[in-house]
């Protein structure tokens, strides 16, 4: 994910890292530390930190306007796969 123009500056770009339940810690690819909310009062201060299991490291991407759950979606079903 870029976050602002497309400069190519790795400053600018981020990596999601699933960590399951439909929860992914964002790392910085220039710094390789990972957004952390430090003002767990009022959710405005975000930070870069080293990576922690704390769920302030813990972010979940939905779209404008969507209820937040907690729960992560059913496993998908009838699935197939071959070999090539």
């Amino acid at each position: 994910m870029i976050a602002f123009g497309p400069s190519n500056s790795s400053v600018q770009q981020w990596a999601l890292e699933y960590d399951g339940d439909g929860w992914f810690h964002i790392r910085n690819k220039f710094s390789a530390l990972y957004l952390e909310v430090a003002d767990k009062a009022t959710g405005t201060l975000v930070l870069q930190q080293e990576r922690s299991d704390d769920a302030s490291q813990r972010w979940r991407l939905l779209p404008k306007g969507a209820t937040l759950e907690f729960d992560a979606p059913d496993s998908p079903t009838g699935l197939k796969a071959e070999s090539r």
